[in-house]
């Protein structure tokens, strides 16, 4: 057995708490270099009340958890500490609308934030989840369908496929009828090979609804919010799961989006064009094309060369820390 030279929890959870919150990163020519601190599932009040901080210790950018409304997984669970986890981090990453409004705060909260933030020099990165959509349950069964709030929904028929929180409403599975959404906007399919492209671009991500980001209709919606995000003084944007969705159909979400807010531009090191930022999860030591960290590289036009890069975290946990089962 290995041995590892971190013991106490408390510390176990600070090396890990590391490698989630700090990432350095370039910014193209006409920003100057940038340093990066992830506010893991931060609300957007107390990250308004920090920036002033932050800004002074000369921190310049800050990236938030998903910003979209999304499901609640109700029940207590421990994680590998032994702690309860009443509110599940994966919750955040499946969405039932996409309306500013999350267990972090609401449209208002975070134009606050990103005001405030931009008034201490610190620019937004948005995490946004573009790729799926939540998956809901059967209907009349809604323990973990339910968006963070304390409403009571009314029941629903059983007849119906799956209850809906945001219309209240039965709706056929992989139907979104507040976005405008019907089964032929979804891939209707898993992934069995994860070292296969096309499954993993073209089918659902572990039974999650998965959009066709192919499609110019969802393209069009979704490049909507990310508009509605750079009006609200956002900077940027941290694309979740960017590995389930082709490089060019990313390129046709993010080519034409809107300039930097000005003020944003003015106060903050943003740049004139919004950082993407592709989350691009390595599976294979040699992946084909199409699952590499560079097949992500200046999506959309930008010339930063910006994509998640995992292996420096992998290394750091090999040489000293504990191995921590992966979720």
């Amino acid at each position: 057995m290995a041995s590892c030279f971190v013991r106490a929890p408390l510390l176990t959870r600070a090396f890990k708490l590391l490698l989630w919150l700090l990432v350095v990163f370039s910014r193209p020519a006409d920003a100057s270099t940038a340093s990066l601190l992830q506010l893991f599932a931060w609300p957007y009040d107390a990250i308004a009340e920090e920036c002033g901080r932050l800004g002074r210790d000369g921190w310049t950018a800050i990236q938030i958890s998903p910003v979209f409304s999304h499901v609640r997984i109700n029940g207590d669970r421990e994680t590998d500490l032994g702690e309860k986890q009443i509110y599940p981090w994966e919750e955040m990453y499946q969405p039932i609308s996409w309306r500013f409004h999350s267990r972090l705060g609401n449209e208002t909260q975070l134009r606050n934030m990103v005001d405030r933030c931009a008034d201490s020099g610190i620019f937004i990165i948005a995490d946004v989840v573009m790729n799926h959509l939540a998956a809901m349950d059967n209907c009349c069964d809604t323990a973990t369908s339910l968006p963070f709030h304390d409403e009571e929904y009314p029941p629903c028929p059983a007849a119906a496929k799956i209850f809906d929180p945001s219309v209240e409403l039965c709706v056929p599975n992989s139907t979104f009828p507040h976005l405008s959404l019907t089964q032929e906007d979804f891939h209707l399919c898993g992934i069995d090979d994860y070292g296969d492209a096309e499954q993993v671009k073209d089918c659902g991500l572990s039974g999650l609804p998965d959009m066709k980001t192919e499609s110019p209709k969802v393209q069009r919606l979704l490049r909507s919010r990310l508009e509605a995000l750079l009006e609200l003084g956002v900077g940027g944007f941290r694309v979740d799961a960017a590995k389930h969705m082709w490089p060019g159909d990313l390129d046709k979400i993010f080519d034409g989006l809107p300039d930097v807010a000005k003020k944003t531009q003015d106060q903050t090191a943003s740049g004139k064009r919004p950082f993407i930022l592709p989350e691009v999860l390595p599976t294979f030591s040699a992946p084909q094309e199409g699952l590499r960290n560079t097949d992500y590289i200046n999506i959309g036009g930008n010339e930063g060369a910006n994509v998640t890069f995992f292996h420096w975290a992998f290394r750091l946990r090999e040489i000293g820390l504990c191995p921590w089962k992966a979720r």
